[in-house]
């Protein structure tokens, strides 16, 4: 896992924790849709620990889903 070492103001503000990372990352790229793998990479969080919140995300209407390539979801901030 690479680190990042420039944290954006967002993270500053409220926190370095997996889900705000996941959010500041959705939220820089929100006109993009990626695979919860290419978000757990470039959002410097685990695999795992992202498949424990990111069902919450959905069901909230934060994060929804756009299209499915092959076995991959694809997701982008709502």
């Amino acid at each position: 896992m690479k680190i990042k070492e420039n944290k954006s103001f967002f993270l500053m503000q409220f926190g370095d924790t997996p889900q705000l990372r996941v959010f500041d990352f959705l939220i820089s790229f929100h006109f993009f849709d990626y695979p919860i793998t290419e978000i757990a990479r470039e959002s410097n969080v685990g695999y795992n620990s992202i498949k424990t919140f990111f069902p919450n995300f959905i069901e909230s209407g934060i994060v929804c889903k756009t299209r499915k390539i092959g076995k991959s979801d694809y997701f982008k901030f709502n």
